[in-house]
């Protein structure tokens, strides 16, 4: 036996999320020497349950974005992605965030491109 749920309304009755705001500001170290490619670079928002959302470095204008999310804690982490697929991340840099209900939170991530050439020497 299964059952669908046709409007937003939860078991509980209704069910009205309220989002907020997290902007993110990316502040990188060692861009004029970065020999890659931006586009392997991805930032993620992670919450509690390991549900994310992610964003490509080329794809931000301004070194900027913002993301719509849900009161909680998050961990906003940059991560070079390998070409190898069983290959590790490399975790740039990171910051633990917790964002309360109707609340806009601006947030610098410093992203650390030395790591990837320190990485890649070992």
């Amino acid at each position: 036996m299964s059952a669908v749920l046709t409007s937003c309304e939860g078991i509980d009755g209704s069910d009205n999320p309220v989002f907020n705001t997290l902007i993110i500001h990316l502040e990188y170290d060692g861009l004029e020497d970065f020999q890659g490619e931006l586009s392997r670079i991805a930032i993620f928002i992670t919450d509690e349950n390991g549900n994310f959302i992610v964003r490509h470095a080329d794809k931000i204008d301004e070194n900027m974005f913002a993301a719509d999310v849900k009161p909680g804690k998050y961990i906003v982490s940059a991560e070079y992605i390998e070409s190898e697929a069983n290959a590790d991340n490399i975790i740039l840099g990171s910051a633990q965030v917790k964002i309360k209900e109707y609340q806009v939170l601006e947030i610098p991530l410093k992203i650390n491109l030395n790591k990837i050439q320190t990485q890649n020497n070992k």
